[in-house]
């Protein structure tokens, strides 16, 4: 439930389409969404490349495949999350324990990167030379339009951006946020510490150094294109760490305390909102 500042690079981690589409679907008790992945997922790699009808008959076959494992493997997991946050609500949460389950919900990340990461070092292995000049002009605009997105905002804007995200995704899970709890989650979002101009200088960064090694294609590049996309390479500098630390701390407390301090009608909408995606996982198994 509770979202940090981070931000997944979007070329080599398309898990979080799945992850995202289990989490945002409005009504998907017949699965009609999900069970269109494969067809979804071609549809967002041609945001970034036009694919040639060999690549596309080959993650037509591949697509297929990863969602099966998807529906054996994962899904259950996600409803055994659930039960185990529906559990913890029947006492006071803390800190640690949010902690942990958020380390379970990365975890599940990188389970799907991993079985994601074969399929999209072979779809890269046969870019061509006018494929990848494409791949990286389309990066180049969406770096402007995020630019254009995030560094415009004063500090004032940024503050008031924040608060109405954590407030929307809170009394989405919650319903409506009495007075006092309003003021903490404002008083609180008004200490995040900025990471928008840092995340996209690290972006930018990541970005030329894909594009440089496909375009060279060196001894070892699979593995190194492999490699920037390990955790390890996206952390930035110390200062965008503590700044990322800060801000993670601050809201899982925050929200920590509205949740422990709900009213009746609070926990039950919470209740009923985790027993609704208990359901509709439940139909997506099926």
């Amino acid at each position: 439930m509770i979202q940090t500042c981070s931000q997944i690079n979007k070329i080599f981690s398309l898990a979080v389409i799945l992850l995202s589409v289990i989490l945002t679907i409005s009504s998907c008790s017949s699965g009609f969404i999900y069970n269109q992945l494969d067809w979804l997922i071609l549809r967002y790699l041609d945001d970034y490349v036009d694919l040639n009808r060999r690549q596309q008959q080959q993650l037509k076959i591949d697509l297929p495949e990863l969602l099966r494992w998807h529906r054996r493997e994962e899904l259950n997991e996600y409803d055994q999350f659930l039960s185990s946050i529906q559990n913890d609500l029947k006492q006071p949460l803390s800190v640690a324990l949010v902690e942990q389950r958020l380390v379970q919900g990365e975890d599940a990340y990188q389970r799907i990167k991993a079985q994601l990461s074969p399929l999209l070092m072979g779809l890269v292995s046969s870019l061509t030379e006018k494929q990848v000049d494409e791949f990286a002009r389309n990066l180049a605009k969406q770096q402007q339009k995020l630019e254009k997105k995030y560094l415009q905002r004063n500090d004032k804007k940024f503050h008031s951006d924040s608060y109405k995200s954590f407030l929307g995704n809170t009394e989405g899970w919650m319903g409506k946020l009495n007075e006092a709890q309003r003021k903490q989650l404002w008083e609180a979002t008004q200490k995040i510490k900025r990471i928008d101009e840092p995340w996209l200088q690290q972006r930018q960064l990541m970005v030329s150094n894909i594009v440089n090694t496909l375009r060279e294609k060196d001894p070892g590049w699979l593995q190194k294109l492999e490699a920037y996309s390990l955790p390890g390479n996206q952390l930035g500098s110390k200062d965008y760490q503590l700044k990322m630390a800060h801000n993670k701390l601050l809201i899982t407390k925050t929200l920590v305390d509205i949740i422990n301090y709900r009213d009746e009608s609070q926990d039950r909408h919470l209740q009923r909102e985790l027993q609704r995606w208990k359901k509709r996982l439940g139909a997506l198994q099926k």
